[in-house]
């Protein structure tokens, strides 16, 4: 399976790259490579944390998600795509990217843990 971002930005011509809300870089094969570039590279954490608790047998998820902004300040890195050292093409993430996947997270996660799957590739438990 192919994301969107795959199919329409990495090999396409879209300027949109939401999942780098998710966190930077994102390393694709083939070299592609998209990271936030200022005077040097840049790292962006996942707003979404994701940590098991519980004992052995009775494990759960706890997630937490920060809607903050996505690179804020004057002097804000930019998001581009790179193939091993070609050139590198802007691509652009947004604050609401990120709230908005983060709010699609916490709504996956209130469902019962069944309707989290399609029916046709739900794990068997």
């Amino acid at each position: 399976m192919k994301t969107p971002e795959w199919e329409g930005t990495v090999h396409g011509d879209s300027n949109r790259f939401p999942v780098g809300a998710l966190g930077l870089p994102v390393v694709y094969k083939d070299g592609y490579v998209v990271n936030a570039w200022g005077d040097k590279e840049h790292r962006r954490a996942s707003p979404l944390w994701l940590r098991p608790v519980g004992s052995p047998g009775d494990l759960r998820l706890f997630s937490f998600a920060f809607l903050g902004d996505f690179l804020p300040g004057p002097n804000a890195p930019e998001v581009r795509l790179r193939r091993r050292g070609g050139p590198a093409r802007p691509l652009h993430v947004t604050t609401e990217d990120v709230r908005t996947l983060a709010q699609i997270w916490i709504d996956q996660l209130a469902k019962p843990e069944w309707e989290w799957f399609p029916p046709d590739s739900r794990p068997t438990p």
